[in-house]
């Protein structure tokens, strides 16, 4: 079978097997990749659509947490009013049962309830029921009543909580629910029950609150208090069929299968109150966007499709023109003709098909012309380079004859001046090639440096050099190559004249957070703050720039490859003082 698929392709055209091609290769996977794309994108507008939409869910709860807890301390404040325990005192000690005493004291309480009801604009609804009488008290702004059987069940409720506030929810229809909160209030002396404060929530402020958020593209929100229905607002724009009946009758949202298949919801808790908010979306909003960019895909497909074939007969017609011309002239060449040559501007494979076919004959001769001049240039390249080579090796054991000479000869000082620069270019050779050596060469190359910086400057001959190292152990971590010289170099270059009369340079190291800290102060010149300030700038932004910029070549270095080999967390950094000194700190990853 494959056989024969293969001789029936062999037998077709190239632009029949270009338009097969491109069916195979782009429409299939095309198709393949839109379907998938398309659900993809379906998936992602949603989860987006979502998110965004849980922003909104918990700013609403956060304006209801709000808004409740500021009647929570509304309804503390009053337990420290002294008004509260004045009239509790006066009824229970009154002497006189007159209608007039009754009159009186409820007029003088109810004033104080309205002055209280007046201070704010978040509740509609003030009460106290004083346990002594068992006599309720209360002011509304809208003349609203406030009924025995809601108030037994706010003091059961109450007792319970030793104190502390609760919510007491009371539909008044299918769409709307009264609030109250109560609270028991007890004698702060005797802890004897004095009454029951009761508040009822200005829902209408609430929900101005929220509507200044300007949520859009919802059909309703629902705000639910353990299975009772508080509120519910449906947008203008929304079908009710079905929704209502969902959100009204069935508080269960996340049981309801129905539900699930034609809308999404998000939800959020209001700790505080025990609220929970939920906010309703139709699933036809999303999907009206996404057959849109449906349809626009599907339309950019039938239009690549239809390009492409004008392509395809674009490149075939390209193909085959440049195959027949070198048939053409192939066929010359079997018959003898040698020095042909075909013309063309093409520059792309058919151009190097060309070009090769025209050089065919005179690069044989020329390619062994080629490779005997190829061969004597890299003959020379390498004979000057071995001219150029300097042996470090040979420079060292030359120094080590040189020391054993001046020891022999007694000259002990020159002695120590060439072992110290011996260590230097021992240590500058680097044979093992490595990025990172111990610490304890890298100081033992600084002693050496030292030493001799000493011998060559007047100045620097009272150099103090002082190591203050808090572990041993610190000796066998890591460093990069050459990390320590050219800061001692710039602390010998840039801190020290002959004004200073006791120069020190102190090492310290230590090991800090898992990292190496290397500390490296002078107590030289310092530096002038607005040049330090240009230094760190440098340093931090690390620009391509040179001395003349104000911040050494050693110390941009040393700063890069720290941040180079180990991140931008590890790094140099400078700190100074002028007239006393300078500090350089190095942070290092502990390496072992």
């Amino acid at each position: 079978m494959m056989k024969y698929i293969k001789s029936l392709f062999r037998l077709t055209s190239i632009k029949f097997k270009l338009l097969f091609a491109l069916v195979i290769i782009t429409c299939i996977p095309t198709l393949i990749l839109g379907y998938i794309g398309y659900l993809k994108y379906a998936e992602i507008l949603k989860d987006k659509f979502l998110k965004s939409q849980e922003v909104n869910i918990i700013q609403i709860s956060s304006i209801i947490e709000y808004y409740t807890r500021n009647i929570y301390n509304f309804t503390q404040e009053v337990l420290y009013d002294n008004s509260i325990y004045n009239f509790y005192k006066a009824l229970i000690d009154r002497n006189d049962d007159s209608e007039l005493f009754d009159y009186i004291f409820k007029k003088d309480f109810e004033g104080y309830l309205n002055s209280l009801l007046l201070s704010r604009n978040d509740i509609n609804l003030i009460a106290f029921n004083f346990s002594a009488n068992n006599s309720l008290y209360y002011v509304s702004r809208e003349n609203e009543k406030l009924d025995s059987p809601d108030v037994y069940a706010i003091y059961q409720k109450a007792k319970k909580t030793a104190g502390k506030p609760i919510i007491y929810v009371k539909p008044i229809n299918k769409l709307y629910s009264d609030v109250y909160i109560g609270r028991i209030v007890y004698d702060r002396n005797t802890l004897d029950e004095i009454g029951l404060l009761i508040v009822k929530m200005n829902l209408n402020k609430l929900y101005d609150s929220i509507t200044i958020l300007k949520i859009k593209n919802y059909d309703a929100i629902a705000f639910v208090y353990r299975n009772k229905l508080i509120y519910v607002n449906f947008s203008d724009s929304t079908n009710l069929l079905g929704l209502e009946d969902l959100i009204v009758n069935k508080h269960k949202f996340e049981l309801s299968s129905k539900f699930k298949n034609n809308y999404y919801f998000v939800k959020s808790d209001v700790p505080i109150s025990g609220w929970t908010c939920y906010m309703f979306f139709s699933k036809k909003f999303l999907l009206n966007e996404i057959n849109l960019v449906s349809k626009t895909l599907f339309l950019l497909f039938i239009i690549t499709v239809f390009l492409s074939l004008l392509l395809i007969n674009y490149i075939y017609l390209d193909i085959t023109s440049p195959i027949n011309q070198l048939i053409k002239y192939m066929k010359k060449v079997e018959n003898g003709e040698m020095q042909i040559k075909i013309e063309s501007n093409r520059k792309d494979e058919f151009g190097y098909l060309i070009s090769s076919f025209n050089r065919m004959t005179e690069k044989i001769n020329h390619l062994i012309n080629q490779v005997y001049k190829a061969r004597l240039i890299a003959k020379d390249a390498q004979i000057k380079a071995l001219q150029a080579q300097i042996n470090p090796h040979f420079l060292f054991n030359t120094l080590d004859v040189i020391n054993w000479k001046a020891k022999f000869l007694g000259a002990e000082e020159i002695s120590e001046m060439i072992t110290a620069l011996a260590t230097l270019l021992e240590y500058s050779i680097n044979r093992e090639d490595s990025t990172l050596v111990p610490l304890q060469r890298e100081l033992e190359y600084i002693d050496s440096y030292i030493f001799l910086v000493c011998k060559r400057n007047n100045h620097l001959r009272n150099l103090n050099f002082i190591k203050d190292i808090k572990s041993d152990d610190l000796l066998n971590y890591k460093i990069p190559f050459m990390t320590l010289q050219p800061i001692i170099e710039n602390c010998i270059k840039h801190a020290f004249d002959y004004s200073i009369k006791d120069p020190t340079i102190i090492i310290e190291i230590e090991e800090y957070n898992n990292n190496l800290i290397i500390k490296v102060k002078d107590n030289g010149k310092g530096i002038e703050p607005e040049k330090l300030a240009h230094i760190n700038n440098k340093l931090n932004k690390i620009p391509d720039f040179s001395e003349k910029d104000g911040c050494g070549i050693g110390l941009l270095n040393v700063h890069r490859r720290l941040r180079l080999l180990f991140g931008n967390q590890y790094r140099l950094s400078l700190n100074s003082i002028v007239g006393s000194g300078t500090e350089i700190v190095l942070t290092i990853p502990i390496t072992k």
